[in-house]
């Protein structure tokens, strides 16, 4: 594979295995990384081989131990809701940093790098705020990358994270967030999360609080609200410096998606709104329209009245 690259010493040959106890370091796209211990499994080749090792690529590599690797040219990280709040030239010169006490496999077939055992993520400087996942196991899918005009080849590139835990956190203070759920899906292009899992999903942002059992969110274009469907049993509570404090309860799902009028927000199964002072509505199933704010269009909601 012309995109991955190893480097170490003292190499031992197998039938089908390279395996070292060295320092490696290794390379995929833009990216790099280093490890203690290798186990590279190999592929026959389909051709065969009138002489020599009959080898026709590498199907998995293994580093067993002190693993760390620097992610470059991520320009949406790998932190759910953080890449947008800064530019290109930004996001591209902050690395992500990835270290993990156990080992790293890699499936060059499937494109898939998994480390496991107290995986950390970080870009910048968490005390400053920086963005920063922890998790048991991280999946990281690889896809092919955009061609250049420079280099009509194209690279391998993070299309996809997958990460479980117990549980998995993810802690982004520029974005206002914080997030803990036992399983985290989050595709890169398109901004979409996933999170789900045996204990209820929580997710603290700027002027929101969500607790349900699961929650599916596409993020809308210039950082406005997308589409959200929260499975229940759940509670949403929104504050705002402006308006009195709403909470939101139900038992079945919250849905938010896109309307003419801006957007729409339903709830079903024993639905639930209380507004701080004023009062609480209930019913089985409810709808709500409303806009966000354009001055602060990343900081709450304002209703329609």
């Amino acid at each position: 594979n012309d995109d991955i690259e190893l480097v170490t010493r003292d190499l031992e040959l197998d039938e089908f295995q390279i395996h070292t106890n060295e320092k490696v370091d290794f390379r995929f796209g833009r990216s790099v990384g280093k490890g203690q211990g290798l186990v590279a499994t190999l592929l026959p080749s389909q051709a065969g081989s009138g002489h020599g090792p009959n080898i026709g690529g590498i199907d998995t590599i293994r580093l067993e131990r002190e693993v760390e690797l620097r992610l470059e040219g991520l320009a949406n990280g790998v932190v759910p809701g953080s890449g947008d709040l800064m530019s290109q030239s930004e996001t591209d010169q902050q690395p992500v940093l990835v270290k993990c006490d156990g080992g790293l496999t890699a499936n060059l077939s499937a494109n898939v790098i998994t480390l496991e055992d107290a995986v950390d993520v970080r870009r910048g400087v968490p005390e400053q705020g920086g963005d920063h996942l922890s998790c048991d196991v991280l999946a990281i899918v690889l896809g092919e990358g955009e061609q250049t005009k420079e280099d009509s080849s194209s690279s391998l590139e993070v299309v996809e994270i997958q990460a479980s835990g117990s549980p998995v956190r993810v802690q982004s203070p520029s974005a206002g967030l914080d997030v803990r759920a036992d399983r985290l899906g989050y595709e890169l292009h398109t901004g979409r999360i996933l999170l789900d899992g045996e204990d209820p999903v929580s997710i603290h942002a700027t002027g929101v609080e969500i607790e349900a059992k699961s929650v599916d969110y596409t993020p809308g274009q210039d950082n406005t609200i997308g589409s959200l469907m929260a499975i229940g049993p759940g509670w949403l509570r929104a504050m705002d410096e402006k308006q009195l404090a709403i909470e939101s309860r139900w038992q079945k799902w919250l849905r938010v998606r896109p309307d003419e009028t801006g957007h729409v927000a339903s709830i079903s199964g024993q639905a639930e709104v209380s507004v701080d002072l004023q009062g609480k509505l209930t019913g089985a199933e409810m709808h709500f329209w409303f806009e966000q704010t354009p001055a602060q269009p990343t900081e709450g909601l304002a209703t329609n009245r």
